[in-house]
């Protein structure tokens, strides 16, 4: 039996782990809004987090390609100043700068 991943392409921040609760959830979740979502990436064993503008993460499902179009990868102007907002709002430190983030989810 073969394992294959997920690749997801997204604009936006990257999370560390020590924000997590006890249980390994984000306690943000509840309030997430303002056009953000939530994306996991790694795996069920070490699931990590990309805080991410909605409608830009773009998924290649279980090694399918996926076309991507250049011109979809404009950067909003609100875009790094809404995650960073929402970041400084819950006190979230983050791993690095907002930008475009391919990751991957094992399976």
């Amino acid at each position: 039996m073969s394992t294959s991943t997920d690749a997801y392409l997204m604009y936006g921040v990257n999370l560390p782990d020590e924000i997590m609760d006890d249980e390994g959830n984000y306690n943000v979740l509840e309030v997430l809004g303002d056009g953000l979502s939530l994306e996991r990436h790694c795996c069920d064993e070490e699931t990590m987090y990309i805080l991410a503008i909605e409608g830009t993460v773009t998924r290649a499902w279980r090694g399918y390609p996926k076309k991507i179009d250049p011109s979809s990868m404009t950067v909003g102007a609100d875009w790094d100043e809404r995650l960073k907002a929402f970041c400084e709002k819950h006190k979230i430190e983050t791993v690095g700068e907002p930008g475009w983030w391919l990751a991957s989810w094992w399976g």
